[in-house]
């Protein structure tokens, strides 16, 4: 009678193998499932009535191994098989892994009902941009000059911007002052602004603006950079970043940490308006270092795009998102 070798496991793994590499954690039960990583559970739990059927299945196993080791190699995995027993399986200890997991999964697999739930939790690509309104053919741009209609019919047509969205934007001029560029002729002199633009509802951008002649001209020309700027921020419920955040931008040492719904926003005032505009609730923050305006508001709105998605962190771990949402995130 021919023992269960195995040479009758999927693949040519051998059972020496699954039991010192995976352990019994990775180890199913004594029923078939499409979820068990290894099936050397069941061999052992079978009867040893079908010698006939393993000794087809070794055959057939030694044959298909034969195409890719060498006559040595088929030799020790025919010793190595030999060497282990039925009781070797039974008084294995578990695995001892970094991260291990309370359940028998194959996590080779995606499963829709847990890897795809239904949560906030969603990649960028597959989420909807912040429900950005689409426009028909026959939309009318009012403009009070012809410059700013130039500037929403070109949001149109290259960005699918809507002068009704744009209407609804946020505009926060956090940084406004009288500059000067120190030439061999002399000082040219210009007004600076630095504008922060958002639809409290995870799109927020920045960006810079300098004109010669007056300051609202400079507000102007950052505001419509700002829009052409912004970009999508991830947010846990809709309300608060995604565990903690720090960032280091030209000597400004930023640091941000989630907190429980009706915390509000306690932070920098200029970290403040970036979070508003992008639709973050519940905040608390704090701004070492440096106290410079500018690379502040620049840190913050980096920081806020550099966001570790839980998607992510299972991927590193090994493990699924339900169980990540459950530990680091409270779900």
């Amino acid at each position: 009678m021919v023992s269960k070798s195995i040479l009758g496991l999927p693949r040519g793994f051998s059972r020496l193998t699954l039991m010192w590499t995976f352990g019994s954690s990775y180890v199913g039960t004594s029923k078939p499932s499409s979820r068990l990583l290894s099936t050397a559970s069941i061999l052992f739990s079978e009867s040893k009535d079908d010698s006939e059927f393993w000794e087809k299945r070794r055959a057939s196993n030694l044959e298909r191994l034969s195409h890719y080791y060498s006559p040595q190699m088929m030799k020790a995995i025919v010793a190595a098989e030999e060497a282990v027993t039925e009781n070797m399986f039974k008084e294995r200890e578990p695995a001892k892994t970094m991260f291990p997991l309370s359940y028998v999964d194959d996590l080779s697999k995606r499963e829709e009902f847990y890897d795809f739930i239904n949560s906030p939790i969603k990649p960028f690509s597959s989420s909807n941009k912040s429900d950005i309104p689409k426009l028909t053919a026959t939309t009318e741009f009012e403009a009070t000059d012809q410059t700013e209609g130039t500037i929403k019919q070109n949001l149109y047509i290259n960005h699918k911007l809507s002068p009704d969205y744009i209407n609804k934007l946020l505009v926060r001029p956090l940084v406004v002052k009288y500059v000067s560029n120190v030439t061999r002729l002399g000082k040219i002199r210009s007004y600076y602004c630095l504008t922060v633009v958002g639809d409290q509802n995870g799109m927020v951008g920045i960006a810079e603006g300098k004109d010669r002649e007056s300051v609202s001209n400079a507000v102007t020309k950052s505001k419509w950079k700002a829009i052409k700027n912004m970009v999508y921020i991830p947010r846990l419920n809709k309300r608060t970043i995604y565990g903690n955040l720090k960032k280091s931008y030209h000597g400004v040492d930023v640091e941000l940490w989630s907190r429980p719904a009706g915390f509000g926003l306690r932070a920098n005032h200029l970290v403040y308006e970036v979070c508003r505009c992008a639709g973050i609730r519940d905040i608390a923050g704090k701004v070492r270092g440096s106290r410079n305006k500018m690379n502040t508001v620049k840190a913050a709105w980096l920081m806020l795009q550099d966001q570790v998605m839980p998607h992510d962190i299972a991927l590193a771990r090994g493990k699924k998102l339900v169980d990540v949402q459950k530990v680091y995130f409270g779900h």
